[in-house]
């Protein structure tokens, strides 16, 4: 019988150390903390990852080489889910199509656990998490991905009346404002104020 890599006990001690860390930690420092080589842990990081578990994002060091790579527990329900929940609420609601949208991804950032971080860090977990790639860009995120492209493109006025709610739900709970530009090239920005 083979045993799942990510299933192994190393795994969760990984998952715990990124769950206890709160505000985000790098692989060395997970390494570090519990006697593990760095490799080990990246190894386990990208399983969890992959599983949905954790979500990690770059960090700028300010100096020479690559950006850290900051890892974070998932707390925010699985992304297809939360927008089924989302679409729902704003095709059974009345008045215009966008702002019923916009006001359901509002709710869906009410029930989300962001945890004490600022406005960008509570954007860019949550969008991590739900796969839309961000990076941070100057004046707030840059989404390179999305995992509703072809719809939006379709229906912009709900799928991202839906995102733009969410974020700007997320920002007020943060402290923050955003504003969504869809279709920014080749991405969508989330501009923080």
């Amino acid at each position: 019988m083979m045993v799942d890599e990510d299933a192994r006990p190393g795994a969760e001690r990984v998952l715990g150390a990124v769950r206890g860390a709160g505000a985000g930690v790098t692989a060395g420092e997970i390494a570090e903390l519990l006697g593990l080589h760095v490799t080990t842990v990246r190894f386990h990081l990208e399983h969890l990852a992959d599983d949905g578990r954790v979500a990690g994002h770059a960090v700028p060091t300010g100096g020479r080489g690559r950006p850290h790579v900051v890892f974070r527990a998932v707390r925010v329900p699985d992304a297809q889910a939360g927008m089924l929940a989302a679409l729902t609420e704003a095709a059974a609601g009345e008045g215009p199509v966008a702002a019923r949208a916009q006001n359901a991804g509002e709710r869906w950032a009410e029930g989300l656990d962001l945890g004490e971080v600022g406005v960008v860090d509570a954007l860019a977990d949550v969008f991590a998490q739900l796969g839309f790639a961000p990076e941070r860009a100057e004046g707030g995120l840059a989404l390179r991905a999305c995992p509703f492209l072809d719809d939006a493109r379709r229906h912009p006025e709900v799928v991202c009346g839906v995102h733009r709610g969410l974020a700007m739900g997320i920002a007020r709970r943060a402290g923050g404002e955003v504003e969504l530009r869809p279709f920014q090239g080749d991405v969508c920005v989330l501009a923080t104020a």
